[in-house]
């Protein structure tokens, strides 16, 4: 898979110079090959492969300094969007957690030949190092939930039909692989708080708290 192409049109290695033999061309597909150290990458990216490619960089370890790509103009835009605005996507939100990316400049059509039928931007992508200490499956889990549905609020999304069961499902399996109890998927909210109380302690965005942390942070709003 990897080689160092030689033949008619390439030196023989013997006969390069120190500078030369620093290059190494790997033959293969970049999205499944298991890829070398580096930490600087620049692509003119098959527009076919920008998400798989944005991910598998961000994946790569030890993580990379910086890479320089270049993408179908919408996919960039979307990819760099501002919390908020109207191009904020799940996209995103998944690579924005994990690095900092900016827009670099647009590429007119005119600058390829042949011409394509899009206009593409080059976009600069640096992960975050360290990382946040974030799984991403369930990062990009709840985003699937959260921009499921184009111009619908949170609730909504979360209301919709199957995904309470979903979450119930995933809620057990976590309590499992952590040795916690679960409550049950016919459990209500207030059942499964008065067992709460009853230990002394309240169960608080997947974080437990004493009962008197509780009340002190009721006061504080």
């Amino acid at each position: 898979m990897t080689q160092l192409c030689t033949g008619p049109a390439y030196p023989n290695p013997a006969d390069l110079r120190p500078e030369q033999k620093k290059l190494e061309i790997i033959l293969g597909d970049f999205i499944k090959a298991d890829l070398p150290y580096f930490d600087v990458c620049i692509s003119n990216t098959p527009y076919q492969i920008s998400s798989p490619l944005v991910f598998k960089l961000l994946s790569h370890r030890p993580i990379i300094r910086t890479s320089v790509l270049m993408f179908q103009r919408e996919f960039a835009l979307r990819l760099t969007a501002a919390p908020g605005t109207k191009m904020w996507c799940r996209l995103a939100a998944n690579v924005q957690l994990f690095a900092r990316v900016e827009h670099i400049m647009k590429v007119g059509k005119g600058n390829f030949r042949p011409p394509p039928q899009v206009e593409s931007s080059v976009v600069r992508m640096s992960p975050r190092d360290p990382p946040p200490p974030v799984a991403f499956e369930e990062f990009d889990g709840l985003n699937r939930i959260i921009f499921g549905r184009a111009n619908k609020v949170c609730r909504a999304n979360f209301g919709a039909k199957g995904v309470k069961d979903m979450l119930e499902r995933n809620y057990r399996t976590w309590c499992a692989e952590n040795g916690k109890v679960s409550f049950g998927p016919k459990s209500s909210r207030l059942s499964l708080l008065a067992r709460a109380v009853r230990r002394n302690v309240v169960v608080h965005v997947g974080k437990a708290i004493s009962a008197d942390e509780s009340s002190r942070s009721d006061e504080m709003g």
